[in-house]
């Protein structure tokens, strides 16, 4: 019963192919009206802010970032105007939804939980913050380091305090002797963590926790944890 394997895989990879060249038709068609209006504004500059790059060159820059300024027509305007959501410099990048926001966000959610059902992934949880041998093992201290959150013990911190403020001299506690910290002992390592930029380590760690039989492949899994990137 059931739409055969490769159908399946036909089917998914049509998909696939005409989305993108629904995306590669919309991106042409909007730098045909960008340049035009360019064009007809004797402006060329103002192309370069809406262009499918959405990256300035260092000619058009200030002509860039002039366009860019807040507006009437800013999503983070318009949000926050219609109660949507609210941004703040406390927590650059991320979002506060008000109640207006969160009803849209879920309806959202729900959607694209829908589809995945309807494709046969099944919902898992991992956690937000993983050892960085995880993040070595799987190349992104390597080659990502420098667009995630790195999280520091606070052991570490402390101690990283006290050899700073000790007086000359005199011998600061030894980091890797180990010290009480909120009333709880760390190891002698100050181990060092990361916040997840992306779910894929985590869930190889979650296939790796049990046996598989070969008929309960291929294993399609969706997570809708929050995801952190400098």
């Amino acid at each position: 019963p059931g739409m055969p394997p490769f159908f399946c895989c036909f089917f998914f990879a049509f998909s696939c192919v005409t989305t993108m060249m629904y995306r590669a038709q919309c991106a042409t068609r909007l730098a045909t009206r960008a340049f035009s209006h360019a064009a007809k504004s004797a402006n060329p500059a103002a192309a370069a802010t809406v262009t499918p790059s959405g990256k300035p060159t260092a000619a058009t820059a200030p002509a860039f970032f002039s366009h860019n300024a807040p507006s009437a027509q800013d999503h983070r305007v318009i949000g926050q105007a219609q109660e949507l959501f609210y941004f703040h410099p406390y927590s650059a990048g991320s979002a506060f939804f008000y109640p207006h926001g969160t009803r849209i966000f879920q309806s959202l959610v729900r959607f694209i939980k829908e589809e995945y059902w309807r494709r046969g992934y099944e919902e898992v949880m991992s956690p937000q913050i993983y050892h960085t041998d995880l993040w070595r093992k799987s190349g992104h201290w390597d080659n990502y380091r420098k667009n995630m959150y790195s999280v520091v013990p606070c052991d570490a911190a402390t101690a990283g305090g006290a050899a700073a403020s000790a007086p000359a001299g005199t011998a600061a506690t030894n980091s890797t002797a180990g010290h009480s910290c909120g009333g709880h002992d760390h190891g002698a390592e100050h181990d060092e963590f990361g916040l997840k930029p992306m779910n894929c380590p985590g869930h190889c760690l979650l296939f790796d926790s049990r046996k598989w039989s070969y008929r309960e492949l291929p294993v399609r899994w969706a997570d809708f944890s929050s995801l952190h990137r400098n």
